[in-house]
């Protein structure tokens, strides 16, 4: 598909594969490149679609109901099953868990938007457990029980909030040994730090603390940072991966 005519959006990948959505729906592509099929015909705008990890079902957000609601569908296609019912202007879907069940953030009984919390979701439907992580807007799992948390991510992205440095920028917290203890991760590093994932032993990130957004790595104890792109007008956003490469839009 020329990206000279679509503007492709909020890309995932599973080994071989990339999800994304082009025209309000999801799409399906090889990594190689290629041409795409179309996955979801719902005539309402589809978001952050996640392939879960055998690559047989895509995890996405869709408004087809009113507001954002979390929805699933295999990728050979087929029926689409709704798995949530909140109600919630922020609820969308971030991921998956590595038994299966779908990740997930909303503010649904939350005094505040902002407030949003991941929960685990069951593929095929069912009651859903609040993680105990705090409020966040992302969650990436790595090796050895690493876990980094992003939080204060705008839906729209520090794209919609260029150089912002205040104190509600987006930031990453990471846990390096998986007993729960937290810590700032790339603290001095002054700018909008959002989407973490694990690729390798790094961990890959967008961030603006050059002027632009673009995509950067580092080690888990926040050396050697790296960048990875070199956009100077149109920020990098939506990175996702799946251990071993991260993909993004801009």
């Amino acid at each position: 598909m020329p990206q000279d005519l679509s503007y492709l959006r909020f890309p995932s990948v599973r080994g071989n594969t990339i999800a994304f959505v082009a025209d309000d729906d999801i799409w399906l592509a090889s990594f190689a490149g290629g041409v795409a099929r179309r996955l979801t015909s719902d005539r309402a705008p589809a978001s952050h679609p996640r392939l879960s990890p055998d690559g047989s079902l895509v995890a996405y957000t869709n408004r087809r109901d009113g507001n954002p609601e979390v929805y699933v569908v295999s990728t050979a296609g087929g029926e689409v099953l709704r798995l949530t019912y909140l109600s919630d202007s922020y609820t969308r879907t971030i991921g998956w868990t590595a038994d299966g069940r779908v990740l997930i953030i909303t503010a649904a009984g939350e005094p505040f938007g902002s407030r949003t919390w991941a929960w685990a979701i069951p593929a095929e439907g069912g009651p859903g457990e609040r993680l105990g992580y705090g409020p966040l807007t992302s969650i990436s799992r790595g090796p050895d029980g690493m876990v980094v948390l992003g939080v204060n991510q705008s839906p729209h992205r520090g794209a919609a909030w260029k150089r912002y440095r205040g104190g509600t920028a987006a930031a990453l917290w990471i846990d390096r040994t998986g007993r729960g203890a937290f810590e700032r991760y790339l603290a001095d590093v002054r700018g909008q730090l959002e989407d973490p994932c694990f690729v390798d032993e790094r961990i890959a990130f967008v961030s603006d603390h050059e002027g632009v957004g673009n995509l950067y790595s580092a080690l888990p104890d926040g050396s050697d940072l790296r960048r990875h792109s070199d956009h100077s007008d149109f920020y990098a956003r939506a990175a996702s991966g799946d251990g071993r490469r991260s993909v993004g839009s801009y």
